[in-house]
């Protein structure tokens, strides 16, 4: 089992990196852009589509046994559900309509995949959590409620 957790972890990690890259590249404007739009977008396309894929797997596949992975799962989904979602916003208000002159249709096709991203990463919290409460409740004493002094 400690294997099937290693490689659990690592793909959901890999969909973390991926989400974010693709999420930084698509970003707004900053002081310093070393990316022009074209290579942004050449690595924004992959990226999302490497974090859609692997992050359906990820859902698919069972929670490893453990209260940690729950719990840092959550987190994690959750802050990046934030940092994609506040990118697809300014993404959805802006569009191409900055200074770093993307095509328009690449920021479309780059929300749609962002908007599975999203999805992935809520499907992802929302099974975190609910393994992380089973896992409170199966540890609580016989009576239902926590010994003295203690949190579950």
């Amino acid at each position: 089992m400690r294997a099937y957790a290693g490689l659990w972890g690592t793909m959901f990690g890999v969909v973390l990196v991926a989400a974010v890259t693709s999420t930084a590249m698509m970003g707004p404007p900053g002081r310093r852009s070393y990316l022009d739009a074209e290579l942004a977008e050449a690595v924004a396309n992959p990226a999302s589509v490497v974090a859609l894929v692997l992050g359906v797997l990820v859902v698919l596949l069972p929670l490893p046994p453990g209260r940690s992975f729950a719990a840092a799962t959550e987190t994690l989904a959750i802050t990046v559900l934030v940092l994609v979602g506040a990118v697809v916003a300014y993404r959805a208000v802006v569009g191409a309509d900055d200074d770093r002159e993307f095509d328009a249709g690449s920021v479309e096709a780059w929300l749609l995949k962002a908007a599975g991203i999203l999805v992935v990463m809520t499907l992802l919290a929302v099974r975190a959590d609910l393994a992380r409460r089973r896992q409170s409740v199966a540890r609580r004493p016989a009576g239902g409620r926590s010994p003295r002094g203690t949190r579950p």
